[in-house]
């Protein structure tokens, strides 16, 4: 999720419903220090904006962009995306 898009706006579903059919990927990462997602704990919620992203019928790619403060980094994207999919269900 765009860093650009979360200072500018109140909140990701707000930014990706704004964006509708021209949004075309998202880039995600944690919300604090830009590594992956749950490495900042509880900071790394995604659930406002992957209800956004369901309300618009998103189905294209979301992509890490991010570093990784964990020193085994498997478990890292492991962990990122067990995360990721138990929000978009509770999304």
């Amino acid at each position: 999720i765009s860093r650009g898009i979360c200072f500018a706006l109140a909140s990701f579903m707000g930014a990706f419903i704004s964006a509708g059919k021209y949004l075309q990927h998202v880039h995600i990462a944690s919300l604090k220090r830009r590594s992956m997602p749950g490495e900042d704990g509880e900071a790394d919620n995604y659930v406002d904006g992957f209800k956004g992203l369901k309300v618009i019928g998103y189905n294209k790619y979301i992509s890490f962009e991010c570093g990784c403060q964990s020193e085994d980094r498997k478990a890292a994207v492991v962990n990122a995306l067990n995360l990721i999919r138990k929000q978009w269900e509770e999304a």
